[in-house]
């Protein structure tokens, strides 16, 4: 679930009063699997304790609860009681933002990283592309991401390091890897898919390698292929990728434009044109009107959906953030694989 402006996160504070969590520990709520709540701190007798695992409960102990405000109240019919909130009384426990950077923490989950066990923090929120996510252990952290965290200062000093990134000199592009992922590709777009009815149809050497990278690089490596790179290795792959690309379909189109041009005149430019402004017009209105992104949410999501690797390096540009970026890359998957699919399905119905 996520947490929206119609559903944002809440703090609370909740008194044990049920006698059957007495000398319970917290481990034994099972919060996770019931509640999409996090249990950060502890209050007993005006002191704070964190709340790990293996902390026993107590009843007229306080549970300082974050999440959303079905939740908390559900938890809190089952807990106890509500009481207010005081905070004043730290004991050395602190809060602090840490925003995931390392190389080697992108792509793992909470539940990898072992941070309540093996570092005694407790992360209460998690901040992505401005939207806060309700915590779920299982969910991969991604490059950007804000997290809100408690613990003692000597604790939380020790997991920002762990958090920070390192500094690169060199990019680690490894071509290898590349070479596989491409050749998967290659290999699974050869692969006929029958559809009954209507015949076979393939995804093709365009929509199958990006198809089969998007797999392997949710889950970071398969074996022997590494497919998360550091930012200057981005870079390079994707500046390399839009060059190849250009100069592919430069040196394709431009053999035969100028007989072309001769031949069906300056028909065929304008129907270009139109068959590419429409759409744009109305994807531009729906995101803005139905969808309510914002202009450079919606350019990027136009991109993607249009395929138009061009198009996000202009996008790119005008903005100063990754979010043409991440909507280039949530929409471009599904219409590279379905104009794929459609270019195959659409002859076959006709």
């Amino acid at each position: 679930q996520t947490i929206t402006a119609k559903n944002p996160v809440h703090l609370m504070t909740i008194e044990i009063t049920n006698p059957n969590l007495h000398k319970k520990t917290i481990k034994d709520l099972n919060i996770t699997k019931n509640h999409s709540i996090v249990i950060s701190r502890l209050i007993r007798n005006k002191r704070m304790i964190m709340a790990t695992g293996d902390v026993v409960l107590l009843q007229g102990d306080q549970l300082v609860t974050v999440g959303s405000k079905e939740d908390l109240n559900s938890f809190c019919e089952y807990v106890g009681k509500k009481v207010d909130t005081n905070l004043q009384n730290k004991d050395n426990i602190d809060v602090r933002k840490i925003v995931v950077d390392a190389y080697d923490i992108i792509g793992k989950s909470l539940q990898e990283l072992g941070l309540r066990k093996d570092y005694g923090i407790t992360v209460t929120r998690i901040e992505r592309n401005g939207i806060e996510l309700n915590i779920n252990p299982k969910m991969r952290l991604a490059r950007g991401d804000v997290l809100t965290i408690v613990s003692s200062e000597d604790r939380l000093n020790q997991v920002e390091k762990l958090f920070t990134k390192k500094d690169l000199t060199v990019t680690n592009v490894h071509v290898f890897s590349l070479s596989l992922i491409l050749l998967i590709g290659i290999l699974v777009g050869r692969i006929p898919i029958y559809i009954p009815g209507l015949g076979t149809i393939t995804l093709g050497f365009s929509g199958a390698p990006f198809f089969i990278a998007l797999i392997i690089s949710h889950f970071g490596n398969f074996g022997p292929i590494h497919a998360r790179y550091y930012t200057p290795a981005n870079q390079v792959i994707r500046d390399l990728g839009l060059v190849l690309f250009l100069a592919g379909v430069g040196t394709t189109s431009g053999q035969g434009i100028v007989e072309v041009i001769q031949t069906e005149g300056l028909r065929l430019v304008l129907a270009a044109i139109v068959i590419a402004i429409i759409p744009m017009i109305a994807g531009i209105y729906f995101a803005r009107k139905i969808f309510k992104f914002s202009m450079v949410l919606s350019l990027g999501s136009l991109s993607g959906a249009m395929t138009s690797t061009p198009g996000l390096g202009v996008v790119n540009q005008l903005s100063d953030n990754e979010e043409p970026a991440i909507a280039y890359a949530a929409t471009y998957p599904f219409a590279l694989i379905f104009v794929a699919i459609a270019a195959q399905l659409v002859p076959l119905l006709l």
